[in-house]
């Protein structure tokens, strides 16, 4: 009986024996197998399982998706919410870094922060800084944006125009002086002839601080200012000629030609005063622009040109992505989707949603999105001081803060032509010019003349206004010297009873019957019976009319100085230099503008070239 049970005992051992040897080779043989199943098991650079599991002395990386030494310490215990990301525990949903996935970073303009909202990117602009569009600015100092976005501080002839602690004022010329905000030369204005509070009669001119009868030493009478043409700003070559008067600048002549001196700190480049260290148009060198990638805008800081993503916008490399849509980064940057799928609220999927259209990869809202209005192949146009939107219309605009829409452009309702709304016109009257003012439309009359009723009059000479404006004359009476009398004295002729120099009266300009009517943003002058005009700065004449060399794309920096046309573009004139906004989703790479979703030099962003035989799609050579 024992030696059976003995017998049995060894067979029970041999079949374990057996099972063991079985199961050791079982699990030597799957072992490789195990190594690249869904766990990683302490193999460097194998995939992380499907919950991002790795073994002790291991974590997952959530960019490559691979398990990667943690310094040979024991995992990452991150907090509930949070996503290693380079070895260090974050939150996705507001990590400056890291925004929405890991290596997907935020950017900020110069004097802001990047910040992550709700997954989302924007930035902050640092204390004593303003946010005004997509710039922080200094708005106690800044002269375009003073006191408050948009508030520009008119540019001063005699002077540099200047911002201190939120309020416009003007820094004057060595030769000119302070008068009530204004830079005056004293030394020949006939309303501030010798010093601010001294005027000349209508008859008299401004010879080097005096009133006197007429000019001396070859100067020119410029409507009562005694002039050396040769050397005025304001009368340069000829009266009524005025230099343009640049930003950070002052305007010269010399020998009757305009020219341009620039502030300290500042670089003339073409006809604009700029400092290099910062302008995005002239960084470090003079015509050295900045690239600017769609949804995004060119920064230069110190000297360098950067990148600085509109709100919503990922920093992609130097690519602004909304990482929600885009194919080739889908829910972070570099996170591309399959051939046959679209990215949808930043994952990848086989059909967009309802209401969605896929067009070339991203579940785009055509009804609502200005770089695919209506249609896939529609980008509204871009717009100054403003941003294209898109309507179930179609394309429109949003205006910044100080600016509205008006056909089509985002301008400031100040003008005589848009005064307090689009399209609503200043006209010039007699003997004055048609200015807006805070109330609207009113006029300023020209030198000598007083308001009368809303007419500018000439109290010396006018019948119905005789030495001031309630007093007419008799029917049979003249107006002369301001009192009324029987005839005219000296060589004054008597036009309806008002005696005047038909050389000089812009009422009465060589005839009785002539009045001289000035263009828009100017004032009338009659100068040997000829009839004139003098523009108001910040315009200058340009032929015929006035303009603002400052802003006006058909003059930028000078008369005639027209900005190019750009397929997908809109050229602009800012600062007296010509520059291009590109239509909404198009990058400006060396000046160009520039689908970067599709061609293959400028692949995802300026500058990145496919190889021979590849193609761009959806920002990603293959």
């Amino acid at each position: 009986m024992a030696r059976a049970n003995r017998r049995t005992a060894a067979r029970q051992w041999d079949v374990v024996s057996v099972l063991a040897s079985c199961l050791a080779a079982f699990v030597l043989a799957c072992l490789p197998l195990a190594c690249q199943s869904g766990l990683s098991e302490g193999v460097e650079g194998r995939g992380c399982g499907p919950a991002g599991e790795c073994l002790a002395g291991y974590v997952c990386d959530a960019v490559s998706k691979k398990c990667v030494r943690n310094g040979g310490a024991m995992p990452l215990a991150c907090g509930e919410g949070e996503t290693v990301c380079g070895g260090a525990c974050v939150v996705l949903s507001d990590d400056e870094n890291n925004c929405r996935s890991c290596g997907t970073t935020c950017s900020a303009p110069p004097h802001g922060s990047p910040v992550c909202l709700d997954s989302e990117c924007s930035f902050a602009c640092k204390a004593g800084f303003l946010a005004c569009g997509t710039s922080c600015v200094d708005a106690a100092s800044d002269v375009e944006n003073c006191g408050t976005c948009g508030h520009a501080c008119p540019a001063a002839a005699g002077g540099v125009a200047a911002c201190r602690d939120g309020a416009c004022a003007v820094d004057c010329a060595a030769s000119f002086s302070p008068c009530a905000g204004t830079c005056v030369d004293v030394s020949n204005d006939p309303a501030r002839c010798g010093g601010c509070d001294t005027t000349c009669s209508a008859a008299q001119t401004c010879d080097l601080g005096q009133c006197q009868a007429g000019c001396s030493g070859g100067r020119e009478n410029c409507g009562g200012s005694c002039m050396d043409t040769s050397s005025s700003p304001l009368n340069c070559g000829q009266c009524g000629m005025a230099c343009p008067v640049p930003a950070n600048g002052s305007a010269l002549c010399q020998a009757g030609i305009c020219g341009l001196k620039c502030a300290d700190g500042f670089e003339l480049c073409g006809s604009a005063c700029v400092a290099l260290a910062t302008d995005a148009q002239n960084c470090g060198a003079c015509a050295q622009a900045c690239d600017a990638p769609a949804h995004g805008v060119g920064v230069c800081v110190a000297g360098k040109c950067g990148v600085s993503c509109d709100p919503g916008f990922a920093l992609c490399g130097s690519a602004c992505i909304d990482t929600n849509t885009s194919s080739g980064n889908c829910g972070g940057c570099d996170k591309p989707c399959g051939a046959n799928e679209a990215c949808s609220a930043g994952k990848c999927v086989n059909g967009c949603p309802g209401g969605k259209t896929n067009c070339g990869g991203s579940c785009i809202d055509t009804a609502t999105d200005p770089a695919h209005c209506t249609t896939c192949d529609k980008a509204c146009p871009s717009v100054a001081n403003g941003s294209a939107t898109c309507t179930g219309n179609g394309c429109d605009i949003a205006c910044a803060a100080g600016f509205a829409p008006c056909n089509g452009a985002c301008i400031k309702l100040d003008d005589t032509q848009n005064c307090g709304a689009c399209g609503v016109v200043c006209a010039a009257k007699p003997n004055s010019s048609a200015v807006c003012g805070a109330k609207g439309c009113d006029i300023a009359c020209n030198f000598g003349y007083t308001n009368c009723g809303g007419a500018c009059v000439d109290l010396t000479s006018d019948l119905a206004h005789c030495g001031s404006c309630p007093v007419a004359c008799g029917a049979q009476q003249v107006c002369a010297t301001g009192k009324c009398g029987n005839v005219c004295t000296g060589t004054d002729t008597s036009c309806g009873g008002s005696c005047v120099n038909l050389q000089t009266s812009t009422s009465h300009c060589g005839d009785c019957t002539k009045v001289c009517m000035p263009p828009d943003n100017a004032t009338p002058t009659c100068a040997a019976a000829t009839c004139g005009f003098t523009c108001i700065s910040p315009y200058i004449q340009c032929g015929s009319a006035c303009a603002n060399t400052k802003i006006d794309a058909l003059n930028c920096g000078g008369c005639t100085k027209v900005c190019p046309t750009k397929p997908h573009a809109t050229p602009v004139c800012s600062n007296s230099q010509c520059s291009t906004t590109c239509d909404t989703g198009y990058s400006q790479c060396k000046g160009v503008c520039i689908d970067t979703n599709t061609d293959r030099n400028n692949c995802g962003q300026c500058g990145h070239k496919c190889d021979p035989g590849e193609t761009c799609k959806a920002g990603k050579c293959g």
